[in-house]
């Protein structure tokens, strides 16, 4: 099959139908004027020759129209957030080498344009100066920093087939139609928002941006009645606050909701039931390395439950295939957990100018996802676990390293450890270990953090102890600090 880029700059029907939702509407026509404004500014159909261009907008018609257009130029994308620090931005526009940025604001991170011309409805193009220019290899799409279990991110390599191939087997599961509607309130930065968004794009469907995450999920629930919206995905976090506003009325328009990143209680399952009371129910399953779908799996009745009542993640996706492994390699039997490997025709490419990370991951054309899970006799997939340390703090990736080295730099801190505790809301938050020279002061500590890390990596708790827990190699002992987190216990030091 052919690029589903090509199918969208291609298209010729339903150009008047309208594409992007509420305040800033535009009809699917208007969007492509967007991107040929977009390319040209970039310098034409295919110039760019691989050449990376950072994008920094929030949800919108700027953020599809600017990954259309790089791409129609011959670009590759490369996805930042406005909530990021501009220490934040510069590491990764310094990391892909980014010769442009496509942003709404006159700076992005701490760089210093070259120039900076206006672009389109309201963004700017600001021509960057790397330091070098890594040639990018045939078809690479998009770069998405992914934290990792180091401090540093990793560059996700995506190729434009290989999220072709992914956006055509979600639109194929879903049953997606021009006809639906869905909001788009993911973080910019994320694979799962650039799926969401080619998906809707390629089967000519329409999307609600939401440009304020769930900061507002009352109004946001208000306009999917209003707008008759058809399907909502998000993960078990979004959904508990969706579900706990008072007053809210059912929505009948719904008749998709899909969800993954987190565990899905039966509880909730239940009220998602109840609020959008003629959808069916999606628990779903992936990772940034495969564009980001793995599995999926349309719950009914009791089918697709465990004895503890966890809910099945399903099947693969068409064009992927699993295996799980013991510690050996070797393959283990229905009901055994492992480790899942994943292969298919979604996989990225490799990690950006890091062939060992790449080798690590990557064997014989298999990813080593480092998560946990089982198949049970009917062939359904569960997971168990992580096999790493990030913190899922409402399904944004929190890389425990990253924070202690902040932590470390801050005045009086001699050592710090970061792992996650159970929260409510949010499924996991961050709490630190600190050995201090002289006073400890917590709130010191955090405007610390607030200045170089987003509010969600940012301890919510931070506890002053004489030493870390470590293992006999003198490294910090994470399966100390993550028994600490579930049971809330002090680890031995």
């Amino acid at each position: 099959m052919g690029s589903i880029f090509t199918d969208i700059l291609g298209r010729t029907v339903g150009l008047d139908r309208p594409f992007i939702l509420g305040r800033a509407s535009l009809r699917f026509g208007e969007l492509l004027a967007e991107v040929d404004r977009i390319c040209a500014a970039l310098g034409g159909d295919g110039r760019l020759n691989g050449a990376r261009v950072a994008v920094c907008f929030d949800q919108g018609p700027d953020y599809l129209a600017s990954l259309l257009g790089i791409r129609k130029a011959g670009g590759v994308v490369v996805p930042l957030a406005p909530q990021w620090t501009p220490a934040e931005q510069q590491r990764v526009i310094v990391r892909s080498e980014a010769r442009f940025a496509l942003a709404d604001m006159p700076a992005v991170g701490t760089v210093a344009p070259r120039a900076v011309a206006s672009v389109g409805r309201d963004s700017l193009l600001l021509t960057l100066s790397p330091s070098e220019e890594t040639a990018a290899e045939p078809g690479d799409a998009v770069i998405i920093f992914t934290s990792g279990t180091t401090g540093e991110p990793k560059g996700v390599v995506l190729t434009e087939a290989g999220l072709s191939a992914n956006v055509r087997a979600v639109a194929s599961y879903l049953g997606l139609q021009a006809e639906d509607a869905s909001p788009i309130f993911t973080p910019p930065c994320y694979a799962y928002s650039i799926s969401q968004n080619l998906v809707h794009a390629w089967v000519g469907a329409s999307i609600l941006p939401v440009a304020t995450g769930l900061k507002l999920p009352a109004e946001l629930l208000r306009q999917i009645g209003e707008l008759g919206l058809t399907g909502v995905s998000a993960n078990p976090t979004a959904f508990r606050l969706l579900c706990a506003q008072p007053g809210g009325a059912a929505l009948p328009s719904v008749r998709y909701v899909m969800t993954g990143g987190q565990p899905l209680s039966l509880q909730l399952v239940t009220q998602m039931e109840r609020l959008f009371p003629r959808a069916r129910v999606c628990n779903m399953y992936g990772c940034t390395e495969n564009g980001p779908r793995i599995s999926y799996f349309w719950l009914d009745g009791r089918r697709g439950r465990d004895v503890t009542d966890h809910h099945a993640v399903g099947v693969p996706v068409e064009g992927t295939e699993l295996r799980l492994v013991d510690g050996t390699g070797q393959p283990v039997p229905a009901g055994e957990s492992g480790e899942i490997l994943v292969t298919g025709t979604s996989l990225m490419s490799r990690y950006w100018k890091d062939p060992a990370g790449t080798n690590d991951r990557l064997r014989a054309g298999w990813l080593h996802t480092r998560d946990m899970g089982y198949v049970d006799s009917t062939g359904l997939l569960f997971l168990t676990g992580r096999a790493n340390t990030l913190i899922n703090v409402g399904n944004q990736k929190v890389s425990p390293e990253e924070v202690e080295q902040v932590l470390s730099g801050a005045p009086g801190v001699v050592e710090a450890a970061v792992y996650g505790v159970a929260d409510p809301v949010t499924g996991e938050a961050v709490a630190a270990l600190v050995v201090v020279e002289g006073a400890f002061d917590v709130a010191a500590l955090q405007r610390h953090c607030r200045g170089l890390l987003s509010s969600h990596k940012v301890p919510s708790r931070i506890e002053a102890v004489a030493g870390l827990p470590k293992t006999l190699y003198g490294k910090i002992d994470r399966k100390a600090l993550a028994a600490r987190g579930k049971s809330g216990a002090n680890p031995s030091v």
